[in-house]
């Protein structure tokens, strides 16, 4: 995915084994470059091969998907990267709560009735595999896919996240995204792993919310435009890729 969490010491160029990295949009040179002291010829400008398995010609389905990222702060690490969810933790969180007060807000069933639509939620495997069988939901147009489920992005009509590095494919699908922060305190306090993103929510692809009514109110909105993004955004989106066209090939070629 692309790199937009600010972890600075850890993917730095002092820090980091890999030689070369491949990007797909201007953001990333630039950020490479400032941020992580990367040189231009670290840097492959062919865009990642996965985006030639993104249709950008599919028509998206009467389907919300909303994937939350994970929390080092709710997890322990008994061995370098194997990241353990704390349950007991989980279940008081101002994220997981607030996770909930959104799933089961009667206003969101009622909005999912009215205008025909499910909403998909993807948990990060991590919270996954373990807190799924926490999230009760009593509203049948609200699905909780299986840890193993591929999720098909262009499947979806709208995309709602923290800060999930999903929201690329849905700025390359041009599809309305709008950021929601259960626990943003926490998140600028630093208690996760980073405690802000190289692309910031106000320069991002959609609204910042950290209320479920609001981002509810905001799910009104975009119904009322038939799920055509904001223009300020779709300008954002249009503009941030690199051409992502035959990315694999561009790649192979490069590399023999």
């Amino acid at each position: 995915g692309v790199l937009h969490a600010a972890l600075r010491t850890f993917n730095s160029v002092e820090r980091c084994r890999a030689e070369q990295i491949v990007v797909s949009s201007q953001f990333e040179v630039e950020n490479y470059k400032k941020n992580y002291h990367y040189k231009d010829s670290d840097l492959i400008t062919t865009g990642m091969a996965r985006y030639d398995h993104i249709n950008r010609e599919t028509s998206a389905k009467r389907q919300i998907l909303y994937a939350p990222s994970w929390r080092k702060y709710l997890t322990y690490s008994p061995k370098a990267s194997n990241w353990q969810l704390q349950t007991d933790k989980l279940v008081k969180s101002d994220y997981f709560n607030g996770i909930l007060a959104f799933l089961n807000n009667e206003k969101l069933s009622d909005y999912l009735e009215k205008n025909d639509l499910e909403l998909h939620v993807k948990l990060h495997p991590i919270i996954a595999e373990q807190g799924s069988e926490l999230v009760s939901v009593s509203c049948d147009r609200i699905k909780i896919l299986n840890c193993d489920v591929k999720v098909k992005v262009e499947e979806y009509c709208a995309f709602i996240t923290d800060f999930s590095s999903y929201v690329f494919d849905y700025a390359c699908l041009n599809r309305p995204i709008m950021y929601y922060v259960t626990d943003y305190e926490q998140f600028k306090s630093g208690m996760n792993h980073y405690k802000e993103l190289d692309l910031p929510f106000d320069k991002a692809f959609g609204p910042l919310f950290v209320k479920d009514d609001d981002v509810i109110k905001y799910l009104n909105c975009i119904s009322e435009r038939k799920f055509e993004p904001e223009d300020l955004y779709y300008q954002r989106m249009k503009d941030f890729f690199l051409p992502l066209d035959n990315c694999a090939e561009k790649l192979y070629q490069y590399i023999i």
